[in-house]
């Protein structure tokens, strides 16, 4: 039997796994860094090579923090990958394969 603490309390759904790694300050603060680092690249202007290079810089460091939130099973699963692959069937050569080449005689028992 429930006491009435237990009845009232309220049970919250779990969070998925990927939201706790957001949250993470870690996380939080270099996905801000590549934010502000993109935006600081458009607020002065692209006027060079050094600018594109920046640019491309902090973009690739935003996708980086981005994929970092997902594991590949979580990706997997997304994609519908099945997470494991019936091995191949192993096929028994009754053939010669190159010249001179006999299968191997039963042992006898």
């Amino acid at each position: 039997m429930l006491s009435k603490k237990n009845r009232n309390r309220r049970v919250r759904p779990a969070k998925p796994a990927w939201v706790a790694r957001v949250l993470r300050v870690e996380w939080l603060g270099q996905t801000v860094a590549s934010v502000c680092w993109i935006t600081s690249v458009f607020f002065y202007g692209l006027s060079g090579t050094g600018d594109y290079l920046q640019l491309s810089a902090a973009s690739a460091w935003l996708i980086a923090n981005i994929a970092a939130i997902v594991t590949a099973e979580e990706m997997r699963q997304w994609l519908r990958i099945p997470t494991s692959q019936p091995a191949p069937a192993l096929v028994e050569a009754t053939e010669p394969q190159a010249p001179g080449w006999e299968p191997a005689e039963p042992a006898s028992t």
